[in-house]
Parts: structure tokens; C-alpha cells; sequence
């Protein structure tokens, strides 16, 4: 397999107007523009962590030459030292 079908595995791939103009719930993959950061990035630690294990969030606009909206991304990391 290569890394981006690692990478999506049985996710769907949208464009962003049919992802505008969908009812489904779910996870994406979606073809967009990045524009900017709409709020810098929020780091924090769960409070029953184990280990350093941060969780970020960041809010960013994306969107095409017809619409622009806000995508709000979570990231999960585990660092083992």
C-alpha cells in the first residue's frame, strides 16, 4: 500500500463544497485551501496522564474561490522519553 492509502484508509475523500453541503457525520479527508490561523494554537495535558501526552487544538480558515469556513483540527500526541 502506498502512504497516502496508509494514510486514509477507509475514510472518505471530499471536496470542500460537497463537504458544505453535506448532512453526514463523520471523518474527511478534504481537498481545501489553507488561508490562515484563525486562533493560534491551545496546548494542554490531561489531568490523568500517565506520561507527557499533549493535546493541541488549532482553528484555521480554509475554503475555495466560493466559500471559506473555519476547521477546527485536534491533534494528539504521545511522547515516551
Amino acid at each position: 500500500m502506498s502512504r497516502l492509502a496508509d494514510f486514509v484508509e477507509d475514510h472518505t475523500i471530499t471536496k470542500f463544497n460537497n463537504l458544505c453541503s453535506s448532512n453526514e457525520e463523520g471523518v474527511f479527508i478534504v481537498i481545501a485551501c489553507y488561508f490562515e490561523v484563525e486562533e493560534g494554537v491551545d496546548m494542554w495535558l490531561p489531568e490523568n496522564a500517565t506520561h507527557f501526552d499533549p493535546k493541541f487544538k488549532l482553528k484555521i480558515q480554509v475554503g475555495n474561490n466560493e466559500k471559506e469556513t473555519i476547521f477546527l483540527l485536534w491533534l494528539f500526541c504521545v511522547l515516551i522519553f
